[in-house]
């Protein structure tokens, strides 16, 4: 049992240290990988749901332009991005030291740096909205850093 809890934590300092963020227990489990890329956002569906309700990571469709460091692929990959009518800038609760960025909003077209974890649930295992996606292959990341590129 010590052993099992030693080790627990060994994986939860790494995660730490290679992602930058803190690792759930779900996460101790899975195999994190970060990606920093230039991406475009292709696809918002919908609307977004008013933060007063619940806090919520909302998955987008981007086009990806250019990966600076890890790897993927794939021409388009899913974001979910943690309450994307707050400004990153200005989140202030339990999620403010996992998301970062100055990006003030989330419109097609707009062109983001982004620096992505996945799978989200390493950070956030609650309300996500990606329905859309419910049929794609694509896995989902979560954003952690989102720029805007101007």
């Amino acid at each position: 049992m010590e052993f099992r809890k030693t080790q627990q934590m060994i994986a939860a300092c790494m995660l730490y240290l290679i992602a930058g963020v803190p690792a759930t227990t779900q996460a101790q489990d899975e195999k994190v990988d970060t990606v920093v890329m230039t991406a475009q956002i292709v696809e918002i569906p919908g609307k977004f749901v008013p933060n007063d309700l619940y806090n919520y990571v909302y998955v987008m469709k981007y086009r990806v332009i250019k990966v600076e460091k890890g790897k993927y692929a794939e021409k388009e990959i899913l974001v979910g991005h943690y309450n994307p009518l707050i400004p990153r800038a200005k989140i202030r609760d339990k999620m403010d030291s996992l998301v970062n960025g100055n990006a003030d909003a989330f419109k097609v077209g707009i062109k983001h740096r982004l620096k992505l974890i996945t799978p989200i649930s390493a950070v956030w295992d609650k309300e996500m909205i990606d329905e859309d996606y419910i049929d794609s292959e694509l896995e989902r990341y979560f954003a952690l850093q989102t720029d805007i590129i101007k």
